[in-house]
């Protein structure tokens, strides 16, 4: 919870719940998380108070350090969830065929809470893995609202604290390794209180999405420039997933197309910008492989733009640049 006055609706769905079957207890991380608990007392709530606002793989590790129960619930505090969303979740884990892999994770439908165009190119844009009315087994899920087998979750160690962002899809991704199957279930529903409903705020949070640069990265980090192609054939590539899954599935599915590739050129471009910085401020670039002959370029640009020769450096940059556009995508 970093942000308190959002979350109350979140609560408030909790207790607003047709059922909860069996013994549970509701763990609030946050700054304010006392004010919580007192305001909705009927509430199991057991707190964990910060200092201050944490990264959400952090909070979400302080509270599951607390956790008790065999299946863990993890909830944004913009989600409201559905009065029967518990029972769902209940009757789904009990019918689960003893025949299949063990279960390590369930992921709901995750639709918007405001219906305007912004609204619902972020869910169809970012959250596109879970819209469809259709179950079925997933290669990784969202945490916006998620259930987790609590044995698979510690078996893989949690949440990596370390990521800004996209630590659901690394999560969900390491349980499905270990040999757990994750699915999807629309009868569980979790409605997304986003608030982003401007093309503009759109635009930042796809933006901002890139600070994972690192993850996307790691498997073949290299002192390698901007690359244009890379960032284009990433987001075609997203975009195909996306109209594969959701064509004929999302009503006016179609009329987005154009935007959302728009939205994954931001990100993948977000995600090589910030890519640079982290090469470029901690001098990465020197110690990471070169595998090409722009990689030398990029180095002798960076180590001029250090020696504050910055015109020399970008003619430099721009010939690393052009080289790449002949070499191997390099993620």
């Amino acid at each position: 919870m970093g942000r308190p006055e959002r979350a109350r609706q979140t609560f408030q769905s909790i207790a607003d719940q047709s059922d909860i079957p069996g013994s549970y207890e509701v763990i609030v991380v946050g700054v304010k998380a006392l004010e919580i608990k007192d305001a909705f007392p009927k509430l199991p709530i057991v707190p964990v108070i910060l200092p201050h606002n944490m990264l959400p793989p952090k909070t979400r590790l302080l509270g599951s350090e607390k956790a008790t129960g065999d299946w863990l619930v993890f909830t944004d505090d913009d989600m409201v969830l559905q009065e029967d969303y518990f029972l769902q979740a209940d009757k789904f884990i009990r019918n689960w065929p003893e025949e299949n892999q063990p279960l390590g994770a369930i992921g709901c439908r995750l639709p918007g809470t405001v219906g305007n165009f912004a609204d619902e190119l972020v869910n169809v844009g970012n959250f596109w893995y879970q819209q469809i009315h259709e179950p079925g087994e997933k290669y990784w899920l969202y945490s916006a609202s998620i259930i987790v087998n609590g044995e698979a979750y510690r078996k893989v160690g949690g949440f990596n604290p370390t990521l800004p962002n996209g630590e659901d899809v690394d999560l969900t991704q390491r349980i499905r390794a270990a040999g757990y199957q994750l699915y999807y279930d629309p009868k569980q529903v979790a409605f997304h209180n986003h608030e982003r409903t401007t093309f503009f705020r759109v635009s930042q949070y796809f933006w901002r999405n890139g600070n994972t640069a690192q993850y996307f990265n790691q498997a073949t980090q290299a002192s390698r420039c901007f690359s244009i192609k890379t960032a284009i054939w990433h987001a075609g590539n997203d975009l195909k997933s996306n109209i594969d899954l959701n064509m004929g599935k999302i009503p006016n599915f179609i009329f987005y197309i154009p935007f959302i590739y728009m939205m994954y050129l931001i990100l993948q471009f977000s995600i090589e910008w910030h890519y640079q910085a982290y090469l470029y401020e901690d001098s990465n670039y020197k110690d990471f492989e070169k595998k090409e002959a722009g990689d030398y370029d990029l180095e002798k640009a960076f180590d001029l733009f250090k020696n504050k020769r910055s015109m020399s450096g970008w003619v430099v940059y721009l010939f690393s640049m052009a080289k790449d556009f002949g070499a191997p995508l390099r993620r």
